[in-house]
This record gives C-alpha cells, structure tokens and sequence, in this order.
C-alpha cells in the first residue's frame, strides 16, 4: 500500500516543473494559449411579449441577452417546463388548449455554455372557442308525421347555413 501513497509535499516540488512542460510544449507546437474560462453569465431574457394569439398557437418574443463571449441560443419553458431551444429571439407555439392561462419563460445561453437564469414570466390565456349564438327556435305546426320549425336568423355574417 505505501508504494502508490504520493507525498503531497512531493507534489507540490513537481508542480512548477510540470507548468514548465507544458508552457514549452505549447511554444514548440505554437500553440495558442488557451483562454481563460468564462465565468460571465449572459443576461436575462427580458421584454417577453406574446403575438398571434389565437385558440390554440401564440408566438412569443423578447429583448435578445447580452454576453461578453456572446449569446447562442435559448432555452424556452412553458409552465415551468423545458420545452425546446431556439436561436432567434421569437418561437410559435401550437397544439395549445382554448381559453387556457399558461406562463411563459426564457434563459439565454453564451458561447461557452453559461446560462443565465430564468426570466419573469409572461402569462398568457388562449382564446376561447367562440360559437355562433344559438336562433330562437320553435316547434309551430305539429302533426302525426310533420313537425314545422320557425328560428330567428342569425346576426353572425359568417353563419352559411343551419343544420
């Protein structure tokens, strides 16, 4: 067991010796010295705002983040729930349920893979499904095999027909 304990004292006498190697490796190969690591958070999403609001798809959009090494992409959550990355400062979203609230949030990610932290969130309730208004109906002349219906027409410009 005492053949593989290493001294830390040891170590601490071969630490400079081995930066020394490797500063002259990289000379020799000309290797460019490597970057310090980036600790720097991007910025948060902010200016979340929602467009194309209908019953079931809505589009999102914010201010882009800002980063010292610059901003790659985003990361998209929906009630609080990863949903997918984007790289743009705008995402649709479909396939969503009438007259629905759902929050919205948005983290930025840098070059070197810092992610920011989550955005206030942004609510928003999906249209509701709207129905033409019911006509008055009526039953006016009823007999053994015939029934007579009378309805008020309706105001709606849209309606084309009854069944």
């Amino acid at each position: 067991m005492d053949e593989y304990f290493i001294d830390r004292n040891k170590i601490r006498e071969i630490g400079p010796f081995i930066d020394y190697i490797n500063e002259m490796t990289r000379r020799i190969f000309n290797r460019p010295k490597p970057e310090p690591k980036d600790t720097v958070l991007p910025s948060i999403p902010t200016g979340l705002t929602v467009t194309n609001l209908a019953q079931t798809s809505l589009m999102i959009n914010w201010s882009p983040a800002t980063d010292n090494r610059g901003v790659a992409k985003y990361l998209v959550y929906r009630n609080n729930v990863y949903i997918k990355s984007v790289t743009g400062t705008t995402t649709p979203f479909g396939n969503l349920i009438p007259a629905t609230e759902y929050y919205f949030n948005i983290k930025s990610v840098d070059n070197t893979n810092n992610i920011s932290e989550l955005s206030a969130p942004l609510y928003v309730t999906t249209l509701a499904v709207s129905y033409p208004p019911k006509p008055d109906i009526s039953a006016t002349t009823i007999t053994a095999d015939r029934i007579k219906l009378d309805w008020s027409v309706s105001s709606d410009a849209g309606i084309t027909g009854y069944r």
